[in-house]
Parts: C-alpha cells; structure tokens; sequence
C-alpha cells in the first residue's frame, strides 16, 4: 500500500493534499481517550465527536473538489467521501442505510458521518447511534431547524509551538498493510486523525467544569498561560498513562537509542518533535519539545523514557523560545533525620 501520508518534518505528517495529521494505533488512541475521560467529572465524549465534526466541516469547505458546485450528482460527491474515508482509515459509511461498518473509533466515525451527511445535505442535524457491535454503529439523523452557518477556525492554543525541523521530509518508513476496511501498521489498525481535531477538541475541554487536574507523576510544568494550565497537565497525564498502559518494549542506554525510541514511538505517529539535546546517562537526560499539541507531546516522551530507564525519574517541563524544554532526572529523596 502507498503511504497516506509523507513526513513534512520531525515529528510532522501530512496527507498527500497537505492536511496535517496524526497517525493513531487505534489500541493507544482508545488508551488515551479513556484516561481523558477519566479526568473530567461530565461526559466528554461528544466534546470528540463534535470536535471531528467541525474539523472535518471545516475542511470540507475548503476543498474545491468537494464543493457543491463541482457536482451536478450527489452520488459522485458520495464517492468522494467515501474515497476520504478510505484514506483516513475510517469505517465504511453507507448512506442508505446510515450504517457504520467496521469504525476505527466510534466517536471519530460517527463525529465524520454527521459532517459528511450535514455536507451532502446542506442542513444540520441532531444524530443518535446506536452500537450494535464492535463492528457496527446504525446512525439516526434527524433535521435542525437552523441554518448551515460556516464553522470557524479553531484557536490555537499558546502552549503550541510548529518550529520543527523541516529537512527530514519524504516518504514515512512505515509499512501500511491495506484491509477491506482500514489498515494495519505491524499488527494494530492504525487511522489518521486532522491535527485540527485536538485543537478544536481542546478548545471546548477548556470549559468544562469538574476538570482533575491529574498530571504526570513527578513532573512539574512552567511557563504555561493559568487558563490553559489544568488542560495541559489533563492531556499530558493522559498521554503518559496511555502509554505506560501499552507495556512497550522500551530500552535504551545511549543517545542514539534514546533518538530511535523517539523516532519508533513518536515521531512516526506524527505527534511533535522532540530532540534529544543533552543526555548524561537513562536518568538525566535533556529534551528539545515542539509541536502544536505540546502537552501530548510531553506526556508520551516523559512516559517512554520513564519505561525506558526503569528508574524513579522526576521532570521540568519549561518553555523557552520557540520551543519547550523537558528537563529529567533522577526522583530527589529526602529522609528525615532524627
């Protein structure tokens, strides 16, 4: 199978039309979404469902091929939808049936069929499901009474930061094994998710009430504007429980290893970019961080070399200019003398 997507950078993936994206084994993306939900007091999950409903509205509005005025049939726009899907990884949506066959993520599938069903009929609706199986969600739409106003562009956060690398781009040495729905990277089903999604995602969790702010053990987080910091440390926990709860096989005793962990672990997923810019041994070690969603980043490289080193670390994560920095070491132990 063709790749997807090509590296525009490190830590940056793209489709073949330029749309930035994560490339999410469906395992860890499950992994974090749950430990997610787990850190808010009210249910989250339409927070992601309409979070990938813009992303993919917003995108849709912006491709001239998918526009309405480039088809004088709604079966060849169908089509294109369908040819989208493909390419994503996503279930298979059929039109008729309103049927989800074999989804890679229940909220990402149904949060794309409600766009691409608001696209194809110019009119919004309310949607309920229903999941049969894991390989089957039946969908019912039902029509607003409201206009199809535009969506707007998502507000990037002020954690984010885009300074990476460009000279590494090309082709992602990643084998992509085609199914009749989705495809396998090794033995997982992986699927592409707009980077868009988390920034509108992230937007809205801004709000909700109840939120724990439940961040990575022993790593303490500056410089992070005060309404953004409790998100921060929710993204960054999760993402730092997701992979401990995938039990990798992680090790590494050089800064060669360390950069092929890196790369085998997180850089392929498209994630961010992280450098490793000082690494006195597995427990004191210094990174460069950058990428739009900044906090997941920090959660996953923090986790991998937590597994990696196998010893009690602490870390600092800090920015600086035009990137973050994440400081780690070993955990300070302090014993009470008599």
């Amino acid at each position: 199978m063709h790749p997807p997507v090509t590296e525009i950078g490190l830590g940056a993936l793209a489709t073949q039309k330029g749309e930035s994206v994560h490339l999410w084994p469906v395992p860890d993306f499950e992994r974090w979404w749950y430990a997610m939900e787990e850190r808010f007091v009210t249910p989250v999950g339409r927070k992601l469902l309409y979070a990938v409903c813009d992303a993919e509205e917003h995108l849709l509005q912006q491709r001239p091929n998918l526009s309405h005025r480039w088809y004088r049939r709604k079966n060849s726009m169908i089509k294109e939808l369908a040819n989208r899907r493909t390419v994503m990884g996503w279930g298979r949506f059929d039109h008729n049936t309103e049927m989800l066959h074999q989804p890679a993520h229940s909220l990402v599938d149904s949060g794309s069929a409600l766009a691409h069903r608001e696209h194809l009929q110019t009119i919004r609706f309310n949607m309920t499901w229903q999941q049969h199986n894991e390989g089957a969600i039946s969908l019912s739409f039902q029509p607003k009474l409201e206009s199809m106003a535009s969506v707007c562009q998502p507000q990037t956060r002020m954690w984010s930061c885009d300074g990476f690398r460009n000279d590494l781009e090309g082709s992602l040495d990643v084998e992509f094994s085609p199914r009749d729905v989705g495809f396998f990277v090794n033995e997982h089903r992986h699927f592409l998710l707009p980077t868009s999604v988390l920034t509108y995602l992230f937007g809205a969790l801004l709000s909700v009430e109840g939120q724990t702010a439940s961040g990575p053990p022993g790593l303490v987080v500056q410089g992070v504007a005060p309404e953004e910091s409790t998100l921060f440390s929710i993204i960054a926990g999760a993402a730092f429980d997701a992979v401990m709860a995938s039990h990798r096989l992680v090790f590494f005793d050089s800064v060669i290893e360390l950069q092929g962990v890196l790369r085998a672990h997180l850089h392929r997923l498209g994630f961010g970019g992280v450098e490793v810019e000082r690494f006195h041994d597995c427990n004191n070690i210094t990174l460069r961080v950058t990428g739009e969603h900044t906090p997941l980043v920090v959660g996953w490289a923090y986790a991998l070399i937590r597994m990696g080193s196998g010893g009690r670390l602490e870390g600092l994560v800090s920015r600086c200019d035009g990137h973050w920095e994440l400081k780690i070491q070993s955990e300070k132990v302090s014993f009470p003398t008599a």
